[in-house]
């Protein structure tokens, strides 16, 4: 069942719907240049919770957390990583 918020049920978009604004191409090159680092600086932060982890095991220290963490971390690479190709792709046009 879906949430209602204000009355309306929110459905999700349309693979047809954009809900992104046209951008000029030095907007998008800036937004560019932005998940860039945004995909290194994840990239960094899995890095170092897989080295985190790696401490907490031997101690017999919990690493549910941790390792939660770093699950996240990686599904939150894979959508910068996707959002980052689509504005390569569209700068390609």
């Amino acid at each position: 069942m879906r949430a209602v918020y204000g009355g309306i049920k929110p459905y999700p978009p349309s693979p047809r719907s954009c809900y992104v604004c046209p951008m000029d191409r030095a907007s998008l090159y800036e937004h560019l240049a932005q998940a860039e680092r945004g995909v290194s600086e994840c990239e960094r932060h899995i890095a170092r919770q897989r080295e985190n982890i790696i401490k907490l095991q031997p101690g017999g220290h919990e690493a549910r957390e941790a390792t939660s963490l770093l699950h996240d971390l990686v599904e939150l690479l894979g959508m910068l990583i996707v959002a980052r190709d689509r504005m390569r792709r569209q700068l390609a046009n």
